[in-house]
């Protein structure tokens, strides 16, 4: 998966997740979300092959009932330091930081 895809994959997760700690997204949900941006996944199997390599694995909410995804705010933080690129303002920040704390 490319960096733009992952960003749009996390973007639509973060907000699923809102000011919460943890979340179970059904897979359907998430899909059709995915699906508005990214067409080439179309298909359950495609989303959680994409979010595997991740780290993110699907299986059943509390009830048993739905397929989906437990996602914490843990799991979106680490998946944006190490492999989402940091915007050039964001580097642009830490340099001036690390500039000031010499």
């Amino acid at each position: 998966m490319d960096d733009g895809n992952l960003t749009v994959i996390v973007k639509i997760i973060e907000e699923k997740l809102g000011a919460e700690a943890q979340v179970f997204i059904a897979s359907t949900d998430l899909l059709a979300a995915v699906k508005e941006e990214l067409s080439w996944i179309d298909t359950h199997r495609k989303l959680s092959g994409q979010l595997k390599k991740f780290g993110l694995k699907s299986g059943r909410d509390s009830s048993g009932d739905k397929r989906g995804f437990s996602v914490t705010r843990t799991w979106v933080d680490e998946v944006r330091s190490r492999y989402m690129p940091r915007s050039p303002q964001e580097k642009l920040s830490e340099a001036s930081e690390g500039m000031r704390n010499q």
